[in-house]
Order: C-alpha cells, then sequence, then structure tokens
C-alpha cells in the first residue's frame, strides 16, 4: 500500500481486527495496545511449553482491569489502583450477599449463583492461574494458526451483520473509529499517549478516587484482607516477562469540555507492513474449571457488608487527552502477531520521531533496520511474537449497589461512611432506587467470554444502581 498514510493503516487494521475477532457484542471490545508486549523465547523451552512459565507472562500482563475506549479501539492500559483482577473477583465472590429479602425466590436464586461461585473458586488443594488455549499457540511450527496481513494485497474483510437481508454490501464491515494517538510513530522513550497520565507514583496526576477503594474497606474492616486474593502463586514471582507498560488513566473527566479529535498524522512517504496474527483466549481455571462466574458478576442485586457500590471497581471517567468515554475490561483474548516486516521510507519528522535507538510503529515494535535500499527504504524485521491488542469484556461496576449496613456503621463512626465513594470523591453515583432485575437461573458458571449475555442484561442498569428491596433485612457480617 506505498504511498498511504500511518491514520489509513490504523484504520486498516482496526477494521481488520474488529471485524475477525471482535464480533459483534456490544460488551466485548477490542483495544490496541499503546506498545506491544513481546512474548519471552523462554516459554518453549526444549521444544515444549513451560506451563509455569506460561502462566507468569499472562499474569504479570493481564491480570489487572484495562481501561479501554470502545469508540476507538484503544487499551489505554493496565490500572492497578485496584489491584489484579482476579483479587477483585475473589473479594466479590468471596463476600457477596443477597440484597432481596431472605426466602424470596429472587435472594434464593442470587444465593445459588453466590455459592456457585464460591464453589469453584479456589477448590482444596487445586492452584488457581491465568491459562491460555490454544495452550501451545508459543511454539513456532504451529503454522495452522495463524493468518497472514500483508499491506499490498487487497484484504478480504468478513461479511457484516445483516448484508444477508440486504442492509449492508456481503464483503464489507461499517468502518471503526481508530486512535490517532495510537497510530503514530514513537521512540523508545515516548511519553505516555494520555496526556495528563503520568506513571504511578502513589498520587494520580489530576484528582481521581482517593487512594485505593479496596485498602480503604480493609482500614474498616479488617476481615477483608482475608479473602482479598487467589493464592499467590510464589513460582512466578522470578519470571523474567516484560509487563505492559501501565498507562494510568483518570477517572474522573476534566471539568472543561473535551477538545476536538486529533487531526491524522502527516503521511509517511510509504508504509508496507505484513506479519501474521491470531487471538488467544484466556482466562482463569482450576482443576481445568473456569473461576470467573460472569453471570453473578453482572447481577445487580448484591452487595458487600460495610461497602459502598464501586468499593471495588468504580467507573471510569474518560481519557484526558480526548474525552473519549472509558469502560473497564478484563481480557478475554490477545491477539499476537509474529514475523512482523515493515519497510518505511521515512520523512524527515518522522525520522526525528523515531529517533535513534529503535521504537514503535503504531503498537509494532521496531528494532533497528535489517536493511535501507537505494532509494532510502528502510526494512525493519520482528520474528518474535507480540501482542498488540486485547479483546476485553466490560466490567460492571463492583459491588453493584452500597450495602444496607452502611448508615448504622457512619453513625457509628461518628456520620463518616468507611468507605463512602461520595467521601473519596468519585465520578459513581449510586442512581434512583429499584428492585435489582432478575437474572438466569443461577448455578451457571461462565468464563468472561460466555458472561457477555448477562452484561447485556445488565448494562443498562450499570450506572443506575439498585438499593435493596424494602423488605430485605441486613445479612450479618461474613467472619
Amino acid at each position: 500500500m506505498a504511498g498511504d498514510t500511518l491514520a489509513s493503516l490504523g484504520q486498516k487494521l482496526t477494521d481488520l481486527f474488529a471485524s475477525v475477532y471482535a464480533g459483534g457484542n456490544p460488551d466485548v471490545s477490542l483495544g490496541f495496545l499503546p506498545f506491544c508486549a513481546a512474548v519471552p523465547d523462554d516459554i518453549v523451552q526444549g521444544g515444549i511449553v513451560n506451563p509455569a512459565r506460561m502462566g507468569a507472562f499472562l499474569t504479570a500482563n493481564f491480570d489487572y482491569p484495562f481501561a479501554l475506549s470502545p469508540g476507538q479501539n484503544t487499551a489505554f492500559g493496565q490500572d492497578d489502583r485496584y489491584g489484579p483482577a482476579s483479587q477483585i473477583y475473589s473479594t466479590a465472590a468471596t463476600l457477596a450477599q443477597p440484597a432481596f429479602a431472605p426466602g424470596s425466590d429472587a435472594a434464593k436464586r442470587l444465593s445459588a449463583e453466590i455459592a456457585m461461585a464460591q464453589s469453584v473458586l479456589s477448590p482444596a488443594g487445586v492452584a488457581v492461574g491465568m491459562t491460555c488455549e490454544p495452550d501451545d499457540w508459543v511454539q513456532t511450527g504451529n503454522t495452522g494458526y495463524w493468518t497472514t496481513f500483508d499491506s499490498t494485497q487487497t484484504q478480504t474483510l468478513p461479511q457484516a451483520q445483516g448484508a444477508q437481508s440486504g442492509t449492508a454490501a456481503a464483503g464489507t464491515v461499517p468502518a471503526r473509529v481508530f486512535n490517532p494517538q495510537i497510530w503514530t510513530i514513537r521512540s523508545q522513550a515516548a511519553a505516555p499517549l494520555v496526556s495528563g497520565a503520568a506513571p504511578h507514583t502513589g498520587s494520580p496526576a489530576v484528582s481521581v478516587v482517593s487512594a485505593r477503594p479496596m485498602l480503604a474497606a480493609m482500614a474498616v474492616r479488617p476481615e477483608l484482607a482475608q479473602h482479598a486474593m487467589i493464592e499467590p502463586r510464589p513460582q512466578f514471582a522470578a519470571m523474567p516477562v516484560r509487563p505492559v507498560l501501565p498507562i494510568h488513566v483518570p477517572v474522573q473527566p476534566a471539568p472543561s469540555p473535551p477538545p476536538a479529535p486529533s487531526p491524522p498524522p502527516a503521511p509517511t512517504s510509504s508504509v508496507t507492513i505484513h506479519f501474521e496474527h491470531m487471538a488467544v483466549t484466556i482466562g482463569y481455571t482450576a482443576a481445568g474449571l473456569s473461576i470467573w462466574d460472569g453471570v453473578f458478576l453482572a447481577d445487580q442485586g448484591w452487595y458487600i457488608s460495610g461497602m459502598a457500590r464501586g468499593g471495588l471497581l468504580p467507573a471510569p471517567g474518560a481519557a484526558a487527552s480526548t474525552g473519549a468515554a472509558l469502560v473497564y475490561g478484563l481480557p478475554i483474548s490477545i491477539v499476537v502477531v509474529r514475523n512482523v516486516t515493515i519497510g518505511v521510507k521515512w520523512s524527515g519528522q518522522d525520522q526525528a520521531s523515531l529517533g535513534t535507538s529503535g521504537g514503535f510503529l503504531g503498537p509494532f515494535s521496531l528494532g533497528t533496520p535489517a536493511s535501507t535500499a537505494p532509494d532510502g527504504t528502510s526494512t525493519y524485521t520482528r520474528l518474535g511474537m507480540q501482542v498488540v491488542a486485547v479483546l476485553c469484556s466490560h466490567l460492571p461496576v463492583l459491588p453493584p449497589i452500597d450495602a444496607p449496613d452502611l448508615a448504622a456503621q457512619a453513625q457509628a463512626n461518628g456520620g463518616v461512611p468507611g468507605t463512602s465513594q461520595a467521601q473519596q470523591g468519585s465520578a459513581v453515583s449510586s442512581g434512583g432506587a429499584s428492585t435489582p432485575p432478575p437474572a438466569s437461573s443461577g448455578g451457571t458458571n461462565q468464563s468472561p467470554a460466555g458472561a457477555s449475555g448477562a452484561q447485556t442484561a445488565s448494562a443498562a442498569s450499570a450506572n443506575a444502581a439498585p438499593t435493596p428491596a424494602a423488605n430485605a433485612a441486613p445479612a450479618a457480617s461474613p467472619s
């Protein structure tokens, strides 16, 4: 595609990956990473995949909520202020209590969902860890897993939904919006993509939810600390991995109107790119079973005693630089590329942006050029595997409603609730009173991908949390 700009390359890859991997589920979003995550070569040892090293790579890079802009197909990076996603889920499943009237059908249904989530969370003597499918995708000889992309060739996108009924032409999909901040040329020392989102140093760059809500809750109720995490895996501690660069996005939008979108980047003289790509499903399992129950998590009818709505995970705000609405997402698949070859004839501005130590073209890692042609075209080659995008299931506000004992706790504390979101300056609102909606029948254990239907059903109520039923008695605090 000689002569195309980086903007057109970003648009083409956004359309392709979103069409192939994201499907039409509104609660699952594809997000390109600002910088790729290189896959360590030593995961494969003696021709065999080392499961401990694979688990270490997945845990270090993907066991955190990701700040996503679904409208721009961008994953700004991990947000570690609320702890790993496995800890958030473990605490929710262990301490959740139904908000319905005791003995009611709704309370029985939700109690069954909670009991099922707890039963598979951590079976006695069984380690819980992150796994992937296929589990041998890192072995270079598995050529059948990979699909080739070449920008010099015409790419046929999957048929859009509704094409058979005449609402869209076969072989086409609606264009997705890409983030021009991703599709630029950056040096290895490039600043974070989100203006005002400095690396986390303990104090956010702008006003955000104060401190760490989970830690604040533990200070009020020390027993929370006993359930705050899945059993640690010490053998992973020394694994040499390169985690995704965390880019901490403000969780409150700026008070002023967002600036206009940045113009597309200036074109390079020419750009061509060739690579192979595939998607790998990831998740949390114990004894071969998924421990992540999306049906329970998406239900809007549970609370944690002594904790306000959003005490585990609040709702994010907007990206400071673009004003794009953000959601938190749990990575359920990763998009991996390998055998990347990029040919670029640099303009002077592009060469200055790249610097002298290599850098990135979009999320793709560049090293030093393997060769330079007489016409000035430089060719970069990366044979190793890189994770350039994640497919994330949207996470709801957790817990979804305030605990009914917060008022009593506030009175005991002199009128100051221990984990009140109002005290923390959160952008999350407790919403109007309503009865928690029924979900699917209890006891169904699903992976994050399988839970998207339940999340869709509860999406409308995610920003207006129901309060407990009027005749619901506060449940006793867990021991």
